[in-house]
């Protein structure tokens, strides 16, 4: 019986196995489609926007002093080294040079004339034409007839050495305030925007009009700070500008500090005093404080701040309104000299034309002249930068008053 069962447990796995493989179905294909790749070059471009920049910016320097006559090359043109860029006026130079030659020459002659005298009195003097003394004399009268020549050569080189290094300093000066300005405007200035000369600086530069209000010093760059410290602190700017801004008259007639502004800083107790019957307390204990919402500044210390901008401003002001009238002063007394010094030189010039006086008087007068004149260049140039003081100490409002 036991035989019986394993046979047939035998018969059910091989049936089993030959269910398990038997053939399966063929699955069914599908149509697919194919492409044919072949490799080009392609370009790739995108258009992008930008600008140029000079890597290198060089300027034009003059090497010589005088009036440039005219312009040797276009504008904008290249340029290389060594190329002359100006004709300047040759006149100064001709003029100065012919004065130096026609006194040398002039020496040379007594030179020429003492040398010969004495060549013919030492013969004389051996021949007992003349005497021994005259001989001496005539020696004598020759060797300083040369050191009449080396000392007005000598004179001649110092007044022109020294004139080389005025203007050889004058240059330099120049060139570096060309510089900053490029740096300031950020390329470099055209020579039709410079002015030529000093005397022309009154003209580029705005004159400080009269009448001229305090309230162009809310544009000054310290006072603005303040007060956006104060509005980021929630502060009313138009109550503060009330409580410590005082409004008055800057300038008086010819420009200079009116009386109002004087008499705002003649009190130094903390308050501002513009007026017989008015005045702003600065530290009074905080009335004029009191409807401000300043808790958070003050503890800053921005209500302190925007006080000290203005009166700040305010000093300045009248420092540089003060300097500007006496500038005034200085100018027109050197002016003064420099006329002159220039009717002495002309007066020693004529008397040594005309043989009463010597050249080395005539040079005297030059030099004095030539030191007023520089005189009053450095005058012309402490008024420009008074100028200059007085319109950044305004906030820059100088030229928005001329157009009221």
């Amino acid at each position: 019986m036991r035989s019986k069962i394993i046979l047939a447990c035998l018969v059910f796995t091989l049936a089993a196995c030959d269910q398990s493989s038997s053939p399966s179905a063929t699955p069914s294909l599908k149509e697919v489609g194919g492409v044919t790749l072949k490799t080009e070059p392609v370009t790739l471009s995108s258009d992008l926007s930008g600008r140029t920049v000079a890597v290198m910016a060089s300027g034009v320097r003059p090497q010589v002093d005088g009036i440039i006559k005219t312009r040797l090359f276009t504008e904008g043109a290249e340029v290389s080294a060594g190329q002359v860029l100006y004709q300047i006026d040759p006149a100064s130079y001709l003029a100065a040079y012919d004065t130096a030659k026609a006194a040398l020459q002039n020496v040379q002659v007594s030179v020429k004339s003492a040398r010969l005298k004495a060549q013919r009195y030492v013969v004389l003097a051996k021949e007992n034409g003349v005497s021994q003394q005259d001989a001496d004399d005539a020696q004598t009268s020759y060797q300083q007839a040369l050191a009449n020549v080396a000392e007005k050569t000598a004179a001649l080189e110092t007044l022109y050495q020294s004139a080389r290094a005025d203007v050889a300093q004058y240059k330099t000066t120049v060139a570096q305030d060309k510089n900053a300005l490029d740096l300031l405007v950020g390329q470099p200035v055209p020579t039709n925007l410079l002015p030529t000369a000093v005397a022309t600086l009154p003209q580029v530069i705005k004159a400080v009009p009269v009448g001229l209000s305090s309230d162009v010093l809310l544009n000054r760059p310290d006072v603005l700070a303040t007060e956006h410290k104060l509005k980021s602190a929630n502060a009313n700017i138009g109550a503060a500008r009330a409580a410590f801004f005082p409004s008055v008259t800057l300038t008086a007639s010819g420009g200079v500090g009116s009386s109002a502004l004087s008499t705002l800083l003649s009190e130094g107790a903390g308050i501002w005093s513009f007026a017989p019957a008015i005045t702003l307390p600065i530290f009074d204990g905080g009335a004029n404080q009191a409807a401000l919402d300043y808790s958070q500044a003050q503890k800053n210390g921005y209500i302190a701040a925007y006080e000290k901008a203005i009166q700040t401003a305010f000093k300045e002001v009248a420092d540089a309104l003060a300097r500007k009238a006496t500038i005034q002063d200085q100018l027109a007394a050197q002016q003064a000299y420099v006329a002159a010094a220039q009717e002495s030189f002309e007066l020693a010039q004529k008397r040594y034309k005309q043989g009463i006086d010597t050249y080395l008087n005539m040079l005297d007068a030059q030099r004095t002249l030539y030191s007023a004149q520089a005189s009053l260049i450095t005058e012309q140039q402490t008024q420009a930068n008074n100028m200059i003081t007085l319109y950044k100490v305004l906030g820059g409002g100088i030229s928005d008053a001329s157009k009221d």
